[in-house]
C-alpha cells in the first residue's frame, strides 16, 4: 500500500530512456513546494499530536484505549511523512534516474510504506470497534482487561508487517533499457525502482488486498459509527429513568452522563472525520495502484501512460495530505485536545488542563513559604519557590481565597522580572500569572506576596475557637494580641524542617496553645496527641493506638513509617472527620479525644478506627499518592478497609469485621443500587466533582471491593503485591493499574480484569440460585444480573460481572466448600457430598460484593439455621440485608422479610441487632406517612423485650466491648418504640443524672436522652439544652445533639432548628441537629424542609420540590448527593404504594386472637 511510484513502469525510449518520464521543472518546483508545505504541517503536528496525548494520558483525561489509538495513528503518519516526502522528492522527483539507493534500499523503502500504510488503515479499523464496544457495550468494554487496548495497537502492527512483506519480493531495481537493448549493448544501464516482471501475480496480490481492505474498513467503520450514533440518539441526556408509584417512570438528571456522552460523541466525531478524509483522499492514490494492476506493462499505450503519470502527483499530494491533516481533526473534534494543543503551540507549557484542574508539567524545586497569622484579619505570605521552566510568558497555579500582591520571577543569575497581571478565575481556583517577556528555559525563583483572610470557614488557613479551663475565649493559627507590632523584639520565626517529596494537599500546619501527650512506639518513631489545654490525658487512648499502629503497618506492609515523628492534634473546628497530612494529622476532638469516664465505648471504637484509616495513609496515599483524583478510591477505599483489619489486630474483642458489614458493606449496596451511584473510578475535571466523589462509593464500596479482592488473592500473596507495589512507587505517584500490576505478579490472577469490571462499572450483581439434589450432591444453577434499586433491571445493556463465589454449607458453616469465578451470565455447578437435609449458603463470610436471591426452597432451609444461631453472625446478618433490599426493590414482599426477622428473637449478636434495627428504622420511617404506624412499633417491641430483658439495664460481671454497644442500642431501640418499662425506668434516671444523684454511664446517655426526649415535653428540652451548654467535652454535646431531634412537639421542633444555627452549635455538627430533627418523625421532615428551602419524604411532590429548589440555588459540589436524595424519595413513595397494605394486614393479623387468624 506504498503512496510512491513502486510500480510505475518506465515508458523510455532507446534515445532518452529518462527525458519521458521526468517531470518538466516548474511541475517539479510546484510539487516540491506542496510537499514541503505538506511535510512541515505533518510532521509538526504529529510531534505535537505525540505530546499532547501523552499530556492527557498522564491526566486521565483521555480514555488510554483512544491514546493509544491515536498515538498509532500519529507514529505511522510520521514515518510516511518523514521518510516518503524526502525520499520521494529526491530520488523519484528531482532525481529519478539512476534509482541511488541500490536493491536493498528500494525494497526496505516499500516494505516501510506498506506497513505504514497498512497500519493505518488497520488502526481506523481497530480504533472503530474498540470504540463501538465503548459506546455501544461500555461496561462489557470495561470489563474486559486493561491491556486490551495495548495488545491490540501490537496487533495491527504485527499484522501490518506480515501484509507488507510481499512487496519484499515484488519491489526491486530494473533496467530501464533491458526491453530495448541488444547483445552487447554499451550503453550503462538505467536503474529504476519499480515492480519486478517476474513477481507480477505477488504485486498484483499486494495492490488488490490493500484496495479490497480500503473498502472494507471503509464500510465496517461506516456501519459502526451509525450503530454508535443510534446508541447515543437512544441514551437519555443528563438524566435517568426512575420508577414513581402509578408504576410509570420519571426522568432525573444523572450527575457526570453528560460528560460521558459527550466524550463518546467526540470519539465518534472523531472517528468520521478520520474515515472521511480516508475516504477522499485515498481515492486518486488507489486508482493510480489500480491502473497498475489492469494493463500489464507490455500493454501500456502512451495515453494510459501520460495518464498515470499526471494522476501520480495529485494522488501523492492527497495521500500525505490524509497524514498531515490528522491533527487538525483530533482539534476540531476534542475540546480537551484542542486546549492543550494550543498552548503547546503557543509555548506555555507550565501547565495544561483537564477541565479546570491545573497539571504540573515543571518540576518545582524546594519551596519556602512565610506566614504571619493576625486573628481576624488579612493575613500576609510570601512564598519562594524555584522552578525548572519551560519557555512561557504565563505561569497557571491553584488558586482560592487569596489576593496576590505582587509577584516576580528571578532568573538564575538575571534581573527580577515583574508579572504584569493577575488573572482570577474563581470559580476554577485558579490564577493566571501574566509576564511582560517570555520566561526563558531554566532555573529560577517565583516569588509572590499575598494576603488572605484568617476566616472561620473551616477551609485553607483559617481559624479555630475554643476554651481553657478558666473558660477564656481563645483561638488557634492566630495571635490573640490584635493590636500591630512589626517592631516587636519578641516576635520571631518559626523555621520547619524540609519536608520529603509530597503532594501539597498533605501540607498543615496549627499555630495555637495546645498540651501533648507523648511516646514512642516499638519501632521507635515518637508519637504525639496534642489536645486542648487541660486535656492532655484524652489523648492517652489514641496515643496507645497510634503506637500500636505504626508497627502493624511496618510489618503488614514490609515498609517502614518514612518519617521520625507523628503528630496528632485535636481541631475544635474541623470540616472532614479527619486529615492524614503527613506528620500532623488532624481531627475533630471527638475523632481523636477519649475521657475514660465520661466516653462510651462507640467513642472508643470510633477513635481507633478514624486513627488506623488516617495512619494507614502514611503509605498508602502520602508515600504513594494517586496519580489524579480518578483514583481516589485507591487511597480512601484502601484505607477504609486496612483500618479494620488495623483494629481487629489491636482490639480483637471488638469483632470488627462483622461490624465493618453493618457500617460499610452494607452502605455500599444501598447506594451503588441507585441509577444515580457513579463507578469507582470517575474522571474529574473540576474542583467541585472532587469534593463529589468523596463518598460512600469511594470510600465504603473501596474498602468492600479490596477486602473481596484480599480473599480472593489469600493474605501472603496480598501482602507481597503490597510490598512491591510500595517500594516500587515510594516518593511517586500511581495508578490503579500499578496496584493491578504488582497484585498479579504475585497471586498470578487475572486481577485487571477481575477487578475492571467493579472499579469501572456502575453497580453491582444479584446472584440467582437455584438447586436441585442428585444423589448425595446439589447441583446449583448461578446467574447474575444488574441489581437495582428500583426493581429487577431491563435494559439493554448487557451487564457483567467476574464475580467471586464461594459455598459453604451446615456441616462445617467455617469452612469453604468451593469457590468458583463467575465470569458468565450462568453458569451450573455440583456441590459433592451435600446431604439432602443440609442447607448450602452462597458467600459465606458476606465478602463477596453482591446480593442473592435463593430460591424459595433454599431461603426456606436456611431460617432454621437463624434461629438455632448455626448460621455465623455475619451471615446470618447478610441474609437479613438481602432480603431487606428485595423487598425494597419489589422482588419480594416485604411481609416476607418480616416473617424472617421474626426468627431472629433469641439472636445475641449486636452487629445483627444493629442491621435490624437499621431496617426497621427505615421500615418505620416509610410507614409513618400512614395511620398504621403503631402497629410497627408493637412488632419493635416485641421483637426487641426478650433481649431488652436479658440485657436488663446495669453491666453484669464478665461482659466486654460487645456488650456495652449492645444494650444501648436495645434500650434506645425499646424507648423510642414507646415500650413502657423502658420509659419510666429512663426517666427515672434521667432525673437522677441530673440532680446529681447517680451520673449515667457513659454508654446509657444516649438511649437515655432519646428515649425521654421523644416522650418529653418543653421542660425535657429545656433541661437537655442545659445539658449541652454545660459539657465541656465535645463527645457529650454532640451526643445531645443529635438526639435533639426526636422531640415530637411541632413548636419544640422549631426550637431545635433554630438551635441548631445558634453559636452553641459548632459549623460542622449543624447537619447532625437537622439531620436529627429529619430522621424522627413525619412532622420532622416537612419542618426540617421547610426550615431548610426557607419559606414528608415519602411522596411524589416532595421530590418535585426538592429537585425544583435546587435548580435554583445550585449546589454543584453536592449535586449528585440530591440526586440521590430525589431519587430515594421517589422509591420509598413506590414501595409505600406496592407493600403497605400487605405490611398492615400482616401486623393487624399478629394482634389478632389466634382463633381469628387464617
Amino acid at each position: 500500500m506504498s503512496n510512491t511510484t513502486e510500480e510505475a513502469p518506465c515508458w523510455p525510449t532507446p534515445e532518452a530512456p529518462h527525458r519521458s518520464t521526468e517531470l518538466s521543472f516548474r511541475a517539479k518546483t510546484a510539487v516540491t513546494a506542496v510537499y514541503g508545505g505538506l511535510f512541515l504541517f505533518g510532521v509538526l503536528g504529529n510531534l505535537l499530536v505525540l505530546r499532547v496525548t501523552w499530556i492527557l494520558k498522564r491526566g486521565t483525561c483521555i480514555q488510554k484505549s483512544v491514546c493509544y489509538h491515536v498515538t498509532s495513528m500519529a507514529c505511522s503518519d510520521l514515518l510516511i511523512l518523514s521518510v516518503g516526502i524526502p525520499v520521494e522528492l529526491y530520488s523519484i522527483i528531482w532525481h529519478p534516474f539512476p534509482w541511488s539507493m541500490g536493491d536493498v534500499g528500494c525494497k526496505g523503502f516499500y516494505f516501510l510504506w506498506e506497513i505504514c500504510s497498512y497500519a493505518t488503515v488497520f488502526n481506523i479499523l481497530a480504533f472503530s470497534l474498540e470504540r463501538y464496544l465503548a459506546a455501544c457495550h461500555p461496561l462489557r468494554a470495561k470489563a474486559m482487561s486493561r491491556g486490551r487496548s495495548k495488545r491490540l495497537v501490537a496487533l495491527v502492527w504485527l499484522l501490518s508487517l506480515v501484509c507488507g512483506a510481499p512487496a519484499l519480493f515484488a519491489m526491486g531495481v530494473e533496467d530501464a533499457l533491458s526491453p530495448f537493448r541488444d547483445f552487447g549493448d554499451p550503453r550503462p544501464p538505467v536503474l529504476v525502482c519499480t515492480n519486478i516482471p517476474s513477481q507480477e501475480g505477488t504485486f498484483k496480490a499486494l495492490v488488490c488486498t490493500s484496495f479490497v481492505l480500503y473498502l472494507g474498513v471503509l464500510l465496517s467503520v461506516g456501519v459502526t459509527c451509525q450503530q454508535m450514533v443510534r446508541s447515543l440518539l437512544r441514551w437519555h441526556p443528563d438524566s435517568v429513568s426512575v420508577r414513581c408509584l402509578d408504576g410509570s417512570f420519571q426522568r432525573l438528571p444523572k450527575f457526570g452522563e453528560a460528560g460521558r456522552a459527550g466524550a463518546r460523541r467526540q470519539n465518534v466525531l472523531m472517528l468520521g472525520c478520520i474515515v472521511g478524509v480516508l475516504a477522499v483522499c485515498w481515492v486518486p492514490f488507489q486508482s493510480r495502484r489500480l491502473m497498475t494492476v489492469l494493463r500489464g506493462k507490455s500493454h501500456w499505450t502512451e495515453d494510459y501512460y501520460r495518464s498515470y503519470i499526471t494522476l501520480q502527483p495529485i494522488a501523492n499530494a492527497f495521500y500525505y495530505l490524509s497524514s498531515s491533516v490528522n491533527p487538525l481533526l483530533y482539534n476540531a473534534t476534542s475540546r480537551q485536545f484542542r486546549r492543550v494543543f494550543s498552548r503547546l503551540v503557543h509555548y506555555d507549557s507550565f501547565t495544561s488542563f483537564s477541565g479546570s484542574a491545573v497539571r504540573r508539567r515543571d518540576s518545582p524545586s524546594p519551596c519556602g513559604v512565610l506566614i504571619t497569622p493576625t486573628a481576624g484579619a488579612t493575613d500576609p505570605g510570601k512564598p519562594k519557590g524555584r522552578l525548572v521552566t519551560h519557555t512561557t510568558n504565563q505561569i497557571v497555579m491553584n488558586c482560592a481565597d487569596i489576593d496576590i500582591i505582587t509577584a516576580s520571577f528571578v532568573p538564575e543569575g538575571g534581573e527580577e522580572i515583574n508579572a504584569t497581571g493577575f488573572n482570577y478565575q474563581n470559580e476554577d481556583e485558579k490564577v493566571t500569572l501574566s509576564f511582560p517577556s517570555a520566561l526563558q528555559k531554566g532555573s529560577g525563583t517565583l516569588k509572590i506576596d499575598f494576603v488572605g483572610e484568617l476566616n472561620d470557614k473551616m477551609k485553607g488557613f483559617y481559624r479555630s475557637k475554643y476554651a481553657i479551663p478558666s473558660g477564656e475565649i481563645r483561638y488557634a493559627a492566630n495571635v490573640i494580641d490584635r493590636k500591630p507590632c512589626p517592631d516587636d523584639e519578641n516576635l520571631s520565626e518559626v523555621k520547619f524542617a524540609r519536608t520529603p517529596i509530597m503532594s501539597t494537599y498533605l501540607v498543615a500546619f496549627v499555630v495555637g496553645e495546645y498540651d501533648y501527650v507523648e511516646t514512642k512506639s516499638s519501632d521507635g518513631v515518637i508519637v504525639r496527641v496534642y489536645t486542648p489545654i487541660g486535656k492532655g490525658e484524652q489523648g492517652r487512648f489514641a496515643l496507645e493506638v497510634a503506637a500500636k499502629t505504626l508497627p502493624f503497618y511496618k510489618d503488614y506492609f514490609n515498609v517502614p513509617y518514612p518519617l521520625p515523628k507523628i503528630d496528632l492534634i485535636a481541631i475544635a473546628d474541623f470540616a472532614a472527620g479527619a486529615m492524614e497530612n503527613w506528620g500532623l494529622v488532624t481531627y475533630r476532638e471527638t475523632a481523636l479525644l477519649i475521657d475514660p469516664k465520661n466516653s462510651c465505648s462507640s467513642s472508643r471504637q470510633w477513635v481507633a478506627l478514624v486513627v488506623g484509616h488516617e495512619l494507614a495513609h502514611q503509605w498508602f496515599g502520602n508515600l504513594v499518592t494517586m496519580e489524579w483524583w480518578t483514583h481516589l478510591w485507591l487511597n480512601e477505599g484502601f484505607a477504609s478497609w486496612i483500618e479494620y483489619l488495623c483494629v481487629d489486630h489491636c482490639f480483637p474483642e471488638y469483632d470488627i469485621w462483622t461490624q465493618f458489614v453493618s457500617a460499610d458493606y452494607t452502605r455500599a449496596l444501598d447506594l451503588d443500587a441507585l441509577d444515580n451511584s457513579h463507578p469507582i473510578e470517575v474522571n474529574v475535571g473540576h474542583p467541585s466533582e472532587v469534593d463529589e466523589i468523596f463518598d460512600a462509593i469511594s470510600y465504603s464500596k473501596g474498602a468492600s471491593v479490596i477486602r473481596m479482592l484480599h480473599d480472593y488473592i489469600g493474605d501472603e500473596d496480598f501482602r507481597k503485591g503490597m510490598n512491591a507495589y510500595l517500594l516500587k512507587f515510594q516518593n511517586k505517584n500511581a495508578s490503579t493499574e500499578d496496584l493491578w500490576d504488582c497484585l498479579e505478579q504475585f497471586s498470578g490472577k487475572p486481577i485487571a480484569a477481575v477487578m475492571n469490571s467493579w472499579t469501572k462499572q456502575m453497580g453491582f450483581p444479584i446472584i440467582l440460585v437455584e438447586q436441585e439434589q442428585q444423589g448425595d450432591d446439589r447441583v446449583l444453577k448461578l446467574s447474575q444480573k444488574k441489581f437495582c434499586a428500583s426493581g429487577p433491571y431491563s435494559g439493554d445493556e448487557c451487564h457483567k460481572w467476574m464475580v467471586p463465589i464461594s459455598i459453604c454449607t451446615s456441616d462445617a458453616p467455617t469452612c469453604i466448600k468451593m469457590n468458583v469465578l463467575l465470569d458468565c451470565a450462568e453458569v451450573t455447578i455440583t456441590v459433592k457430598n451435600v446431604a439432602p437435609d443440609q442447607w448450602v449458603k452462597i458467600n459465606p463470610g458476606t465478602v463477596g460484593f453482591y446480593r442473592i436471591q435463593y430460591s424459595s426452597t433454599m431461603l426456606e432451609s436456611l431460617i432454621p439455621g437463624i434461629r438455632d444461631l448455626t448460621l455465623l453472625p455475619v451471615d446470618r446478618l447478610g441474609l437479613q440485608n438481602d432480603l431487606f433490599s428485595l423487598a425494597r426493590a419489589g422482588m419480594i414482599s416485604t411481609v416476607e422479610v418480616l416473617k424472617v426477622m421474626e426468627a431472629f428473637v433469641n439472636e445475641p449478636n449486636y452487629t445483627v441487632w444493629s442491621d435490624l434495627s437499621c431496617n426497621l428504622g427505615i421500615l418505620s420511617t416509610l410507614l409513618a406517612n400512614n395511620d398504621y404506624h403503631e402497629e410497627i412499633q408493637e412488632f419493635i417491641r416485641d421483637l426487641f423485650t426478650p433481649i431488652g430483658q436479658k440485657l436488663g439495664w446495669d453491666t453484669k460481671p464478665g461482659e466486654g466491648h460487645l456488650d456495652a454497644l449492645l444494650r444501648g442500642l436495645v434500650l434506645g431501640k425499646l424507648g423510642k418504640a414507646g415500650h413502657k418499662p423502658t420509659l419510666e425506668e429512663a426517666r427515672r434516671r434521667f432525673r437522677e443524672h441530673v440532680d446529681g444523684k447517680q451520673i449515667l454511664p457513659a454508654d446509657l446517655r444516649s438511649p437515655v436522652y432519646l428515649t425521654v426526649l421523644k416522650h418529653g415535653d418543653s421542660a425535657t428540652l429545656d433541661t437537655m439544652l442545659k445539658l449541652h451548654k454545660q459539657a465541656d467535652m465535645q463527645e457529650e454535646r454532640n451526643r445531645i445533639e443529635r438526639v435533639l431531634g426526636a422531640i415530637a412537639a411541632p413548636d419544640l421542633i422549631q426550637k431545635v432548628l433554630s438551635f441548631a444555627l445558634s453559636e452553641e452549635v459548632r459549623p460542622q455538627d449543624t447537619v447532625s441537629v437537622i439531620g436529627g430533627v429529619a430522621g424522627s418523625s413525619k412532622h420532622g421532615r416537612k419542618a426540617a424542609w421547610k426550615f431548610l428551602s426557607v419559606d414528608g419524604f415519602a411522596v411524589e411532590k416532595m421530590a418535585a420540590e426538592v429537585k425544583s429548589f435546587f435548580e435554583s440555588h445550585p449546589a454543584p459540589a453536592a449535586e449528585r448527593t440530591i440526586q440521590q436524595c430525589c431519587e430515594n424519595i421517589l422509591l420509598n413513595a413506590a414501595w409505600l404504594k406496592r407493600d403497605s397494605e400487605l405490611i398492615h394486614e400482616y401486623l393487624l393479623q399478629r394482634k389478632a386472637p389466634p382463633a381469628a387468624k387464617v
